[in-house]
């Protein structure tokens, strides 16, 4: 038996007790089809990257399983005729991976205070502030006489 990782996009309008039941078919495909869920991470709500079915966010969740390809089959049969789930995507992954961590945070910007990301103007100083025989041009003079 492989392992598998699959992440499902749900439609978030459709309420927590829909997607609990979409999920929840999810994880029986699974198990009636040979496989065996090892980690469930939900990952919430999270902005898409591109408008999928006129939507802009999505409610994500991760499944690592150990299973065979009658179970992918299965897995993404039952997601694609279901009109709830946005996308999904199903990877194979190493047997020694080390479980998924989603403890951290997403960005660095969400670390809080001076975490987030710097302005070119906070990168250093202008051209213009370079003393003498620094530079671009001292490099050029240096090579002309």
């Amino acid at each position: 038996m492989a392992y598998y990782e699959t992440t499902i996009a749900v439609d978030p309008e459709i309420g927590e007790a829909a997607t609990a039941e979409v999920v929840g078919r999810a994880r029986d495909t699974i198990g009636t089809n040979g496989g065996r869920v090892t980690q469930d991470v939900v990952w919430g709500l999270r902005d898409l990257a591109y408008t999928i079915q006129k939507r802009r966010r999505g409610t994500f969740h991760v499944f690592e399983f150990e299973g065979n390809g009658k179970t992918v089959a299965e897995l993404e049969r039952g997601l694609r005729i279901s009109e709830s789930v946005l996308r999904y995507i199903t990877v194979r992954v190493p047997e020694g991976r080390p479980p998924l961590d989603f403890s951290r945070p997403r960005r660095e910007g969400e670390m809080g205070e001076g975490g987030g990301r710097r302005s070119r103007s906070d990168e250093g100083g202008n051209i213009d502030d370079l003393g003498a025989g620094e530079g671009l041009d001292a490099d050029m003079a240096d090579g002309i006489d």
